[in-house]
């Protein structure tokens, strides 16, 4: 991905490159407010549709979604260490635990100077003012980052007096959310006895924790709100339908605007005034391409012509007597090609340039 600019009305475009071509790509606002947009420099695998710029006569995708590709080290580390938890089944919805029905304690691992922890415990106070919440504070960040939370989860275990735990982190990059993919991590919550729900980041963050923790909050003010009750839990689905209902006529308006923007194309590409424009400008080309022909075989006849012409000069009894020739004929107009045949007539006609003199023979 190279020269990635957003325009004011939410466009996104880009170029992407290989080693020996590039093309240009477009991600339409309602696309790319519904994906992870790559920054420059990632190396993406796009799914789109082919789109002509007519005017330029130059090509563009049209991208529909996309998915990173070989996006480093951490990337790999998170695809082989997921691939090796669902192989062991640690992900599996079969073995994971169910909240209790009732909740009147939940035990919290993380930091205890982050805003997260104070929105899980306004919430709390706001949706159930009866639940306790009992701190263990953690390091979400960092090298001591997934012993530290690790740690709160087993002392959390072992204290025994909490129905759930929650582990929660706020928003941040790939690297930010490192620790909850680190096996110390997720070894302590597929051990734990008590249900884990994992808050980590935004509801597009997927940690690993996430995958194998007993159920997955998208946020944690979410996580909050699940276990503060029929209320909490009433306003998470509502909200989840909502999100859902969102993305699916975002979806459907894509689809239309797509089709809409297809026929637009379309329509300007084989519209009436088009192709009366390609019709003049072939019309040119061939009116060009007539006048040269004709030209050409005009030339040709010209040419023809002056050799004619010069033949025919040569030829003409004309050019010979103005050189000193003469002609002779008889009084019938015959040419006199001979003395024998002078001879023989009575009267001659000598043919000068100038004019024919009258010979008669004397009797």
């Amino acid at each position: 991905v190279s020269n990635m600019k957003r325009a004011s009305s939410g466009h996104v475009y880009f170029t992407l490159k290989d080693t020996g071509s590039e093309i240009s790509c477009i991600i339409w606002a309602s696309t790319a407010r519904r994906i992870n947009l790559p920054q420059n420099g990632d190396q993406i695998c796009v799914n789109g549709t082919l789109q002509v710029y007519v005017q330029r006569g130059t090509y563009s995708i049209i991208v529909g979604s996309l998915r990173p590709v070989g996006t480093g080290t951490l990337f790999r580390i998170y695809r082989e260490r997921l691939e090796r938890l669902v192989e062991l089944g640690l992900t599996d919805e079969e073995r994971k635990k169910e909240l209790p029905e009732h909740i009147s304690r939940v035990g919290v691992v993380t930091s205890e100077t982050g805003a997260v922890l104070h929105d899980i415990l306004t919430t709390v106070r706001r949706l159930n003012p009866m639940l306790e919440v009992m701190v263990v504070p953690a390091a979400v960040q960092g090298e001591e980052a997934a012993e530290s939370i690790k740690r709160g989860i087993e002392a959390l275990n072992k204290e025994g007096s909490s129905d759930v735990i929650i582990i929660a982190r706020g928003g941040g990059s790939f690297e930010d959310l490192w620790a909850f993919n680190e096996e110390p991590v997720i070894k302590a919550v597929v051990n734990s006895e008590l249900p884990v729900i994992s808050a980590v980041g935004h509801e597009t963050d997927v940690s690993l924790s996430d995958m194998v923790a007993d159920l997955r909050a998208a946020t944690p003010t979410a996580a909050a709100e699940l276990v503060s009750g029929s209320y909490g839990l009433l306003k998470e689905k509502i909200a989840l339908l909502e999100n859902d209902l969102d993305t699916l006529m975002a979806e459907k308006i894509e689809v239309y605007r797509d089709v809409l923007e297809q026929f637009r194309v379309f329509f300007l590409t084989h519209s009436p005034k088009n192709r009366l424009v390609e019709l003049q400008f072939r019309l040119g080309e061939l009116d060009l391409k007539l006048r040269s022909r004709i030209d050409d075989i005009l030339g040709g006849f010209r040419n023809r012509i002056e050799a004619l012409k010069n033949r025919l000069e040569v030829l003409d009894p004309k050019y010979l007597l103005e050189k000193g020739y003469v002609f002779v004929t008889d009084d019938e107009g015959s040419l006199i090609k001979n003395k024998e045949q002078a001879l023989k007539k009575e009267e001659l006609n000598i043919h000068f340039v100038d004019g024919i003199l009258e010979v008669y023979e004397r009797r």
